[in-house]
């Protein structure tokens, strides 16, 4: 039998810093002290990892995160690298934010992936060409297909800051096409070693690392194009986490997923997401301690509290 790690996790934080602190003594209890590889952007906030051992460790160098931004994503694959090269490298990883919390426990995890067909759990979906009239697929084209110029503009605080306008509605002069379309999906996947290469080998394309350069959310499309579009890799759409995203016919501008809170447990019961994701402090707390009680104790789903099975 191998001796290296099964699991290990991969993570990219910027704020919060008790949450990512829980996030990790989480995982240490859950997994049975994991390599974990963290890239925590200072910043904008201190992180103490003080009490961990040393198997939580610090990627370096350290970039400027911020949301769906393209620093973010290169942040994401140098955690995953920085993880994958380790001595006790494992054979699969998780990429996950301060905002994930564990929903199974350490041995079901990896009697999961040992039996996996697949080397990638990854929602992505292509879209260009052949999606564009769909409105949806149409604003994914806007966004990363298209040709686009970026411009300062002063916001509400006097600030100057940055909008974006499209210049030509066509895939004319992109990388995408019939032989390689441009994917997108939700941002926080899993896989393993044949991921962590096919990664490498993506990010070595200059021409594609420069036309997601400047665009915006490109966490949500640059690891799906990628990894989509490389020859014979196994890939599952089920990204193994549980999210609740907003419903854009009634929230339009509202695009991030929706913070998870005790009235979403009954839902997380019957669920076999390996994670959940939005948690946040105060709104997620009750929720975090029925989730350690009924699903990472390796108790019965069956002996659900009465709070939550009247919800049920």
């Amino acid at each position: 039998m191998s001796l290296e790690p099964a699991i290990g996790f991969a993570l990219v934080t910027y704020r919060d810093p008790e949450l990512i602190r829980r996030l990790l003594a989480a995982l240490n209890r859950v997994f049975g002290d994991p390599p974990i590889s963290i890239h925590h952007d200072d910043r904008k906030s201190r992180l103490d990892l003080g009490g961990f051992g040393g198997n939580v460790r610090l990627v370096r160098p350290r970039r400027r995160t911020g949301w769906g931004t393209f620093e973010t994503t290169l942040a994401m694959a140098e955690s995953i690298a920085h993880l994958m090269s380790r001595p006790d490298a494992p054979r699969w990883f998780y990429l996950l934010t301060g905002h994930c919390y564990p929903l199974v426990t350490g041995d079901a995890a990896r009697d999961f992936l040992d039996s996996s067909p697949y080397d990638l759990y990854m929602d992505q979906t292509p879209f260009y060409p052949g999606g564009e009239s769909n409105p949806r697929y149409e604003e994914w084209c806007d966004r990363y297909v298209y040709r686009q110029i970026r411009y300062p503009f002063p916001n509400r605080q006097g600030r100057i800051g940055m909008r974006t306008r499209i210049v030509g509605r066509s895939g004319k002069g992109s990388p995408f096409g019939e032989a390689y379309p441009c994917r997108s999906g939700s941002t926080y996947f899993t896989g393993n070693q044949a991921v962590t290469e096919a990664i490498e080998a993506g990010l070595a394309d200059d021409r594609l690392r420069r036309w997601f350069a400047r665009r915006l959310v490109v966490d949500e499309a640059f690891f799906q194009t990628i990894l989509g579009n490389t020859s014979g890799l196994r890939i599952s759409s089920d990204n193994l986490r549980f999210i609740k995203w907003p419903d854009l016919r009634l929230e339009p501008n509202e695009e991030k997923p929706k913070t998870l809170t005790m009235a979403d447990a009954p839902e997380i019961a019957l669920s076999a997401a390996h994670f959940a994701r939005k948690i946040l402090p105060g709104r997620s707390d009750e929720l975090v301690a029925w989730i350690d009680q009924e699903k990472l104790e390796n108790r019965r789903l069956a002996r659900t509290p009465a709070s939550v099975s009247r919800m049920i």
